[in-house]
């Protein structure tokens, strides 16, 4: 229900963001955190790899939590049992890139063009082994949209994909230890 009402929001241009500098790493963090009872139902590990260093972006914790959170959900449900979930973090081109890879089936080649697309699922029928509404990736692109940056994806059939965020790094300085944090550092 939440999906379908963050989808209203979205095309009637509504939803809102709230952005702040915030340090990634603590959201990465946050959206693992958050996954792993799912992960753990169904025998899938998940891997942060952490930078030693803050990057920050300016971003709606919330909303970029949302993202995460969704692409994590889909390489959990697409990952065998067994598998790792790898989660990555760093700076590339003066961007911020988050990466979320799984060792599922991959994307099938036909169903590439419209993954980002309302009620998109690669399996679409009745008898379909996964289950979600479609609209996660959806919904995940418009916020990163909204957000200044980019989503995209990297799938070989048989070898899982790769989701990838980014986002245009900060260009304030850090918050000061009396200012209220709205992702505090893990």
């Amino acid at each position: 229900m939440n999906d379908i009402l963050d989808t209203e929001k979205m095309d009637s241009g509504r939803m809102s963001l709230h952005p702040a500098v915030v340090d990634l790493r603590a959201i990465v963090h946050r959206a693992i955190e958050g996954g792993e009872g799912f992960a753990r139902e169904r025998s899938v590990r998940l891997a942060f790899e952490r930078p030693a260093q803050a990057i920050r972006a300016d971003a709606d914790a919330d909303r970029l939590d949302q993202v995460l959170t969704n692409l994590l959900s889909n390489a959990v449900k697409f990952s065998p049992p067994g598998a790792t979930v790898e989660v990555t973090l760093r700076e590339v081109g003066g961007r911020a890139r988050m990466e979320v890879r799984d060792r599922g089936p991959g994307i099938p080649p036909e169903f590439r063009n419209r993954i980002f697309q309302r009620f998109s699922q690669a399996d679409g029928s009745d008898s379909r082994q996964k289950c979600g509404t479609g609209l996660g990736l959806y919904i995940a692109k418009g916020i990163v949209d909204r957000s200044g940056g980019t989503i995209g994806f990297d799938s070989n059939p048989g070898e899982g994909a790769t989701f990838h965020v980014e986002l245009p790094l900060s260009a304030a300085p850090a918050p000061s230890p009396n200012r209220r944090r709205v992702a505090s550092e893990v």
